[in-house]
């Protein structure tokens, strides 16, 4: 399945050894997987289509399984990537958190302030985000 994919991780650093341009495009592979899962669950719920109840509850924990896959490839890429790599990806995950703890915490201040409320996956998007760009800023300092 992964070589069905793109160079994904060519997007991000050209120069990947085989192994890691695999083990990258595995965990994109099962990311995307994952993002449809939640999709299609989030429609299937919200349409109400299975029901509620104990076969709702199932169905919706069932649907974070892929991510289980996706944390698992993550962690293959990082545990088998030169050193350079792995310190690209950490800081990357060190900006995401930050950026996600900073902007969860904050932003439930800012709603008792009279802010809009917010979902809790905007914060998911702001911690992908900053785990993205933080990979850019650290590729840039390491290149």
């Amino acid at each position: 399945m992964p070589d069905a994919l793109p160079s994904i991780a060519g997007s991000l650093c050209n120069d990947l050894r085989p192994t890691d341009k695999a083990n990258a495009n595995r965990f994109a592979a099962w990311s995307l997987f994952t993002a449809v899962v939640y999709v299609a669950g989030t429609y299937l719920l919200i349409k109400n289509l299975l029901g509620t109840g104990a076969p709702a509850v199932a169905f919706a924990l069932a649907c974070n399984l892929p991510a289980l896959g996706a944390v698992s490839a993550y962690r293959r890429f990082l545990a088998e990537a030169e050193e350079r790599v792995r310190q690209i990806h950490l800081e990357g995950l060190g900006y995401g958190m930050a950026a996600g703890v900073i902007f969860s915490m904050g932003w439930r201040l800012l709603e008792l302030a009279g802010a809009p409320r917010l979902d809790v996956s905007d914060g998911v998007v702001v911690t992908m985000l900053a785990w993205a760009l933080g990979q850019v800023l650290a590729r840039r300092k390491y290149s």
